[in-house]
């Protein structure tokens, strides 16, 4: 037991030569330290958050105290050397190769840490972001009204759903849509599900935004007295360009949309003038005149 205290104690001292502080007890065992760091997490996104407190003593001995040791133990060699030999180059290559072990040292402790926290693997991140879409909306089945009812915003995966209810009901006809807007191009195919499976679209309080395109994929199109369709101009919601994204391209592909199931011109001229975060609330003899709804209910 003396004998490794004694060898501990010399180098922090600074009573080794400095190649023996320098190669082997600063160098070499930093490069050991290392290379068992590699070892023992070697997992990309492993979750070591079970462990934290064994990782963190470890990271606290061979980068802290251990580090410490050896930073010491070679600049006291270094006092040592230079007092003797006369010679500041020496030392400066000393003291840098410090500088660069210690940054790489720093790495090494922020790598260790981050393995002590929780990881997701991409499969948990894409089934925790489809559970969170999935829960801005709901899709209530009525098999003895014959209806489907969406309630919520349109987010992506909703027409895969809507899809697959579909598949599971053969009697459904119709399609209660009750939405503040959502994703257009997920209102674009479930446009295209209505019309190919020929279901009517009813709005009993509000459809609005994206919802609308949704809409005019029925046929029948009805509202329900009093109720409301929205519309205005298109955006892309971020707050940084997005080149493929083109607002006014989208909207004459919808315009498109509209006019293909009937809707006047005068009307799609008129239905994305609204800026946002204004809405166009159109009449419902407006709606009427202009073939957007074919019939009011409940008068």
């Amino acid at each position: 037991m003396l004998l490794p205290y004694n060898y501990l104690q010399s180098h922090w001292l600074g009573h080794h030569s400095l190649a023996k502080s320098f190669w082997i007890n600063l160098l070499a065992i930093r490069v050991l330290v290392f290379i068992g760091q590699e070892a023992l997490l070697p997992a990309t996104g492993h979750d070591y958050s079970d462990k934290v407190l064994r990782v963190v003593t470890l990271l606290v001995l061979v980068h802290g105290i251990l580090f410490v040791w050896q930073i010491v133990g070679v600049v006291r060699s270094a006092d040592r050397w230079l007092s003797v030999r006369g010679s500041q180059a020496t030392v400066w290559g000393v003291q840098l190769s410090v500088v660069v072990l210690l940054w790489l040292s720093a790495s090494y402790v922020l790598q260790g840490w981050q393995a002590t926290l929780s990881t997701e693997t991409g499969r948990e991140l894409v089934k925790r972001m489809d559970e969170k879409r999935i829960s801005q909306y709901s899709l209530l089945l009525n098999p003895l009204a014959k209806r489907l009812e969406i309630n919520g915003l349109l987010t992506r995966g909703i027409t895969r759903h809507v899809t697959e209810l579909l598949g599971a009901s053969n009697s459904i006809n119709q399609v209660v849509l009750h939405s503040r807007g959502g994703n257009i191009h997920e209102a674009r195919g479930l446009a295209k599900l209505f019309r190919d499976h020929k279901l009517s679209t009813h709005v009993e309080a509000e459809c609005a935004s994206a919802c609308t395109i949704a809409f005019i994929g029925g046929s029948p199109r009805t509202l329900r007295q009093g109720a409301r369709l929205g519309f205005h101009q298109y955006r892309v919601d971020a707050a940084y360009a997005v080149p493929v994204a083109d607002a006014e391209a989208e909207q004459l592909r919808d315009q498109s949309l509209f006019i293909d199931a009937g809707v006047s011109t005068d009307f799609v001229e008129n239905m994305f003038r609204q800026r946002v975060p204004g809405m166009w609330w159109p009449k419902s003899d407006e709606l009427l005149h202009s073939a957007v709804v074919h019939r009011i209910t409940g008068r």
